[in-house]
């Protein structure tokens, strides 16, 4: 039998096995950094001017990162704080780190890739999330049948059940 914890703490958006791997404060909006491994962590240290980071013992191997999470994002967020996510973004992704604004709705919305692929469709006057599985036949232009109002067909359905 596994040693599983039945009702596991939150911790937000961060990686439970991972750090850091979370959505970080920059000086106007969150930004989402991943560093699956000790050498992106040591890029990440690098290009947030924190090069010592890297080398120090509560952070200098993924499981020390976990232990001292918390410590850990106090730290990186100091520097992010000092400009905009989208600054951050680029630098980050020139030095090869996994990293990407967290986006309101609309600018999700608004995603070239979300617009391609159909995944806001209408149903009636309603905008709502379209389906993510597309076929190679797959229309991904027809739009979902609209529910009948309640009781709509209940007349029809009690009538067919009742002969």
């Amino acid at each position: 039998m596994t040693n599983l914890k039945i009702n596991p703490e939150r911790i937000g958006n961060r990686h439970s096995s991972i750090t850091p791997f979370d959505a970080f404060a920059c000086n106007d909006r969150l930004l989402v950094i991943c560093c699956g491994n000790d050498v992106l962590f040591g890029h990440l240290c690098d290009t947030l001017g924190l090069p010592d980071l890297a080398k120090d013992q509560r952070f200098d191997s993924n499981a020390k990162r976990n232990a001292n999470q918390q410590a850990l994002k106090d730290l990186l967020e100091g520097p992010l704080r000092q400009d905009t996510a989208v600054a951050w973004r680029t630098k980050l992704e020139k030095a090869g780190i996994p990293v990407g604004l967290v986006l309101t709705v609309e600018e999700a919305e608004n995603l070239e890739q979300i617009r391609f692929r159909n995944m806001v469709s209408q149903s009636g006057d309603k905008a709502v999330p379209g389906n993510p599985i597309k076929f190679g036949s797959y229309s991904a232009g027809i739009s979902p049948v609209v529910p009948p109002r309640l009781d709509a067909e209940g007349p029809a359905i009690r009538k067919e059940f009742s002969a």
